[in-house]
């Protein structure tokens, strides 16, 4: 069915996508980035369409999952070493990009236990590098074996996941840690 007014968004869309490009081609150090692409452009595409992340889920000899605390001015709190997946790039690659860059860490054993919907744009307000944005995510949550030993910090430990939920987990990390609870082979869950 046609719908003037979605066809005029996407055109003005379009056009704002072409101005920060052309301005990117222009003058390619002078702006904000997120990863490679330039952030006007990400904030902008999150605004748009869903995203698909990975949450990373490492587990020790023990079965204990890693959580690394994160104390900045976008969040507070415990969490899963976690990312988006880029362009072009599989799961698993993604796990392992996000385990050494979060963790310096090598994983290996990938299973996916989970997914997480959250399309629920006003209950999980978010910021990135200060720029506030509701977003609509597909969260892969995926187990996976740590290679090697690691030493644990205030920032980085391990926590048994057949016991209750860390004090001071980020909210948006709950459902993977209901996830874990859950213990079965995958799980979705719409939050």
């Amino acid at each position: 069915m046609f719908d003037s007014n979605t066809d005029l968004n996407k055109v003005a869309t379009n056009d704002l996508f072409t101005e920060i490009l052309k301005r990117y081609v222009d003058d390619p150090n002078g702006m904000p980035r997120m990863g490679t692409a330039p952030l006007e452009a990400f904030m902008l595409a999150l605004s748009l369409t869903p995203v698909a992340n990975v949450e990373v889920v490492i587990r020790n000899d023990q079965g204990h999952v890693l959580m690394t605390y994160r104390g900045d001015a976008d969040f507070t709190g415990w969490h899963f070493p976690g990312g988006l997946i880029s362009f072009g790039e599989n799961i698993e690659n993604s796990c392992k990009r996000v385990a050494f860059k979060e963790v310096k860490s090598d994983v290996n054993n990938f299973q996916v236990i989970g997914i997480i919907n959250n399309s629920d744009l006003e209950k999980d307000k978010r910021h990135y590098k200060g720029h506030p944005f509701s977003n609509h995510f597909i969260a892969i949550v995926v187990t996976c074996d740590l290679i090697g030993d690691f030493e644990e910090s205030d920032k980085e430990k391990f926590f048994n996941p057949t016991n209750d939920m860390p004090i001071g987990i980020l909210p948006c990390h709950v459902p993977v840690w209901q996830i874990l609870q859950v213990g079965n082979p995958v799980s979705v869950i719409n939050y």
